[in-house]
């Protein structure tokens, strides 16, 4: 990797200050007043003029479900805001936003979903990302960088494959996958494009129970282009996906809650170049990565396909205590390599297994790999054990000697050890930060 690969402490101090919104200072945010209760897209669509300004430009509102009978209305105007009001959803059309637009979530359950055989085209550049983020970010009282869950989020439902068949989202009414028989399975299916793009505050509980993410994706496409992501207080997970093929680049994660990369079901895409950093976790099991392929029974942990994505380069920080880093489970896979891990939690390994299904899967590391506890690597049997180092010692009989399954170069340091010590480790681990922070901090 290059020798500025990672430049850390200018890019957390000015985490939250983004183009076109408000961010930093003062105290805990109130969520919003609404409660949240069940809901589907019963709402006929609508696109209109609240008659008022927010940071000197025109309040649009969106409203239920966007069809094919607004298709006019639907390329939206950079020199507008726009609000979205409860559930929105597209279904049967294109959303287009253009570069230096701003969307926020009118309300706490508010959020945006992308139905299958919908489209979002939301190109951002760099001068000019797209926002999406909450009312409170845009009504002149900017957030606290600590804040979190103030709307929902954006969510993005294919046709590709997903090993549950056709699934049915968290909220609203709204389904992804296929079975090749109700929904013609395309693991090519292009649901659009999403590039230079900031969510933040997501993550409301837009229906009783029901927390959703950054960024939702389920059964997404490999037609799909995903570039140039940052994710920034969630209150549950920064990006879950479910099923699919897309492939991502360019991943920046900061203060989300739960999990911030999160896949399940199946998901066989790619993801690199990931920088994720946690000051302020949930504490109900908070990691970098949390990893399944399927749940609830050794037959359903080798249900096809299995995931497997491709994930290379990537920094995982979990700063806040009882946060971790990487946990496989429920028999996925993956291609992982070139990545740096660093843990304030001595209680945890920095990578843990907890299912012996994950390695006959084909879960393999590869490239180099820097951690920041000796206990870098566990498998979590009857009893937790984080001396239990198994990326060097082969007499470990605790994982069916998974030591041969994992072919990365490991260095170990002290728990606590700086980052730029860690890195002085490392020749091509970790993600490049060079390739983020002027668009997600400016």
């Amino acid at each position: 990797m290059k020798s500025n690969q990672i430049v850390l402490s200018a890019l957390v101090a000015s985490m939250v200050a983004l183009t076109g919104c408000g961010g930093g200072g003062g105290g805990a945010a109130a969520l919003p007043a609404d409660t949240a209760t069940t809901s589907t897209c019963t709402t006929v669509g609508s696109i209109t003029s609240s008659g008022s300004t927010l940071l000197g430009k025109e309040e649009v509102v969106l409203r239920g479900c966007l069809d094919e009978s607004l298709a006019s209305a639907l390329t939206l105007d950079k020199n507008k805001i726009y609000a979205i009001d409860g559930e929105v959803s597209v279904r049967g059309t294109t959303i287009t936003i253009p570069a230096g637009t701003t969307l926020f979530g009118k309300t706490g359950q508010s959020y945006l979903a992308i139905d299958q055989g919908a489209k979002i085209i939301a190109n951002g550049t760099e001068a000019e990302p797209i926002v999406f983020t909450a009312a409170s970010d845009v009504d002149g009282s900017p957030l606290p960088a600590t804040s979190q869950g103030q709307w929902g989020g954006l969510s993005i439902f294919g046709k590709a494959t997903s090993n549950k068949g056709i699934e049915t989202y968290e909220a609203g009414d709204h389904t992804f996958g296929c079975d090749d028989s109700t929904i013609t399975c395309n693991d090519a299916d292009n649901s659009g494009s999403l590039s230079y793009i900031v969510i933040k505050y997501s993550g409301f509980e837009v229906e009783v129970n029901k927390e959703l993410n950054g960024l939702s994706l389920g059964g997404v496409g490999s037609g799909t282009s995903i570039d140039h992501i940052a994710v920034i207080g969630s209150l549950d997970d920064g990006i879950e996906v479910w099923g699919g093929t897309v492939a991502m680049t360019n991943l920046y994660m900061y203060n989300n809650a739960d999990d911030n990369l999160d896949w399940d079901h199946g998901w066989t895409g790619s993801a690199t170049n990931i920088y994720i950093e946690q000051n302020i976790v949930d504490g109900t099991g908070s990691r970098g990565f949390e990893t399944d392929n399927n749940g609830g029974s050794t037959t359903k942990e080798v249900a096809l396909p299995i995931s497997n994505p491709t994930i290379d380069q990537f920094t995982i920080v979990t700063a806040a205590a009882g946060g971790q880093g990487i946990v496989h489970r429920e028999g996925t896979a993956g291609q992982l390599s070139n990545g740096i891990i660093i843990t304030n939690n001595a209680g945890k390994a920095n990578i843990e297994l907890r299912s012996a299904t994950t390695v006959t899967n084909g879960l393999a590391y590869s490239g180099e790999m820097v951690l920041s506890q000796a206990a870098g690597l566990h498998y979590k049997g009857a009893a937790e054990n984080t001396a239990d180092n198994i990326f060097g010692d082969v007499t470990d009989t605790q994982v069916l000697d998974i030591v041969d399954t994992f072919g990365a170069t490991v260095t170990y340091d002290a728990a606590g050890t700086a980052l730029s010590t860690l890195k002085a480790n490392a020749t091509t681990a970790g993600a490049d930060v060079t390739a983020m922070p002027t668009w997600a901090t400016n």
